[in-house]
């Protein structure tokens, strides 16, 4: 028995068999957007039978919310794909570069995004405040972290 419209008074025997005829049809008949809730449901299954792509995202800040939102998106985006994103604690950018039992080494990341900006290499508000023999210190310095991690990825 289907109901249709309003239900006064039913009973509970009668409403689970309704109810588990309509799952029977449709197992997403209670939900809200069944048919995308579904859709879903199969990308997610199919994402949890491929590895996972993997993103490290480095710097020398707290990159919580982009990592947070890398995620979000990724996930929105490519369905049928799960993704995986790794940040050094703060400030320890270097270390985990460097260090060959590091954390970010055992992660094998598909791509890495060196996300600091250069006023942050210098620790300066603006550009402008930058002494120019410190800027190309520290961007040498960045640069064999980079290369550094290049070579450890290969």
């Amino acid at each position: 028995m289907v109901l249709d419209g309003i239900a006064e008074s039913v009973s509970c025997r009668e409403l689970a068999t309704a109810c588990t005829d309509l799952l029977q049809s449709d197992p997403w008949a209670f939900v809200v957007d069944g048919k995308v809730a579904s859709y879903r449901a199969e990308k997610l299954r199919t994402a949890a039978k491929q590895p996972s792509f993997r993103v490290a995202i480095l710097g020398n800040a707290n990159y919580a919310l982009l990592q947070k939102a890398l995620t979000e998106r990724f996930r929105d985006s490519v369905a049928d794909c799960t993704i995986e994103v790794y940040t050094p604690p703060f400030g320890q950018m270097a270390q985990e570069i460097l260090g060959s039992g590091s954390r970010l080494t055992s992660f094998q990341p598909d791509l890495t995004i060196f996300a600091d900006r250069l006023e942050d290499l210098l620790g300066v508000f603006t550009i402008n405040e930058a002494e120019p023999a410190a800027v190309e210190q520290k961007v040498r310095a960045y640069a064999e972290l980079v290369r550094r991690h290049h070579e450890a990825q290969s």
